[in-house]
């Protein structure tokens, strides 16, 4: 079983550091990292995955993360046509999890194959 580690970069470096469960992160130590409370100032910033065997490490692809500001719903919403509210999820945290997820599938192919001895 590999160990897992992720690392952000921040806007505009090319520099990857260790992230620790506090503040926004959770899941550092595992196969998927959690963001919560997403602004618009991490847009841009990089992660990925390192996982490492007895037999050595290897670097998930970096992705983005893209946060996009929500929009400001209008003050008088026209009426709806009808019956059940469907839920809403934030942009920000959609885009948020579908940056990490493409990263992850990504990382989760390079992981299994360094894990198996493959290329």
């Amino acid at each position: 079983m590999p160990a897992y580690r992720w690392q952000r970069a921040p806007t505009g470096s090319a520099t990857f550091a260790d992230i620790t469960d506090a503040g926004a992160y959770s899941g550092s130590s595992t196969a998927t990292l959690n963001v919560a409370g997403t602004t618009t100032a991490m847009s841009g910033d990089q992660f990925r995955l390192t996982a490492t065997t007895a037999t050595g490490s290897v670097n998930s692809s970096a992705v983005v993360l893209t946060v996009t500001a929500a929009t400001v719903p209008p003050a008088n919403p026209p009426p709806s046509g009808g019956g059940g509210g469907g839920g809403a999820i934030d942009g920000a945290v959609l885009a948020a999890l579908l940056a990490l997820t493409t990263g992850r599938l990504a990382m989760n192919r390079r992981a299994r194959r360094a894990v198996s001895g493959t290329r």
